[in-house]
């Protein structure tokens, strides 16, 4: 995703996965700052000094999570970067971003998850030696039963036996 900003903030370019994933028009977008379109996770004032730092020569890195009019949510992680002209000034700033939509929807199903659990243990009265951690790596092991299946093979890697996930993969 790439978003071109006028030192002040405004948009003079998108790329059309910035249109897609905001299901907005580049002619809606352009002219405008992001918080006049997006509900944002971060305040005019901290997106004014991401937009600074970038503008002072430094790199700024931001998660920045945008809701849409109609509530869709998308996540990026950008990176800002001025741009300078023939004298060596800053004439715009580009955002060069990475859609993490789906981490950070898994990391609040873990987030909550956790939570879950311990609610659970406090009414039952019994302690729970989970830790986040621990929910993230149960994820990631199911996830990887995904791409790596329980397969068992004769000696001539016929197949005995295949795990349901797998064999639905392929049916």
């Amino acid at each position: 995703v790439i978003i071109e900003f006028d030192l002040q903030g405004k948009i003079l370019k998108v790329n059309k996965r910035f249109e897609e994933l905001s299901g907005t028009s580049f002619a809606k977008l352009k002219g405008n700052s992001l918080d006049k379109l997006f509900k944002l996770n971060k305040t005019k004032e901290e997106f004014y000094a991401i937009m600074a730092k970038a503008v002072s020569g430094d790199m700024a890195i931001a998660i920045n999570q945008y809701t849409t009019s109609d509530n869709k949510t998308f996540w990026l992680k950008e990176y800002y970067i001025s741009v300078l002209d023939s004298k060596k000034l800053p004439f715009k700033v580009i955002s060069i971003a990475i859609d993490i939509t789906n981490l950070k929807e898994e990391e609040i199903k873990n987030t909550n998850l956790q939570k879950e659990l311990e609610n659970a243990s406090k009414r039952t009265g019994e302690t729970t030696e989970s830790k986040p951690e621990d929910v993230e790596n149960k994820v990631i092991v199911d996830k990887t039963e995904l791409l790596f299946p329980k397969v068992e093979l004769d000696k001539d890697l016929n197949f005995i036996k295949i795990n349901d996930l797998f064999s639905k993969q392929f049916s």
